[in-house]
């Protein structure tokens, strides 16, 4: 049984990793989006950039 665990340890590793990756680039993009929202009237319609996702 321990031996199964070990070999199932760098893949669950990696799992972890890709889960919070994905996790943290949610919540970057939230909060760039939110940003945007609540300083809208003082981004100028020239500087204003469109996040399509």
């Amino acid at each position: 049984m321990r031996k199964d665990d070990e070999l199932h340890a760098e893949e669950d590793r990696r799992v972890k990793k890709e889960l919070e990756t994905r996790n943290e680039a949610e919540h970057v993009a939230y909060r760039t989006e939110r940003l945007l929202k609540d300083n809208q009237e003082k981004i100028s319609a020239v500087n204003e950039v469109k996040v399509a996702l």
